[in-house]
């Protein structure tokens, strides 16, 4: 299962998790809009649209990192690609682009 780090265990022995436990997290996790998870294709381009030295540069969606919703982006800079990471709120799609190679 992603994201599972171990196992519940007392005494080194695995537990059961009660039932409402497990539908509650059922129903919180039904509250999450799949697409605000990954608002973004790999190969999309995107810009950074809050302040910083990156501002408005776009570059090429390449993907998540963590679970944290950090994710991985490339940017061509002096006729070189480097990947950085960024968190995802920090982004908004590009509709039309000049990227240049």
């Amino acid at each position: 299962m992603p994201g599972v780090i171990r196992l519940v265990v007392f005494g080194g022995e695995p537990q059961p998790v009660p039932l409402d436990v497990i539908e509650a997290i059922h129903k919180r996790l039904a509250q999450f809009n799949a697409a605000s998870l990954r608002p973004f294709q790999p190969g999309e381009i995107v810009r950074i649209k809050q302040g910083g030295p990156l501002q408005d540069l776009e570059m090429i969606f390449v993907g998540p990192t963590t679970s944290r919703r950090r994710v991985t982006l490339l940017l061509n800079l002096l006729g070189r690609s480097k990947e950085i990471q960024v968190d995802i709120e920090k982004l908004e799609r590009v509709t039309s682009f000049s990227f240049s190679q």
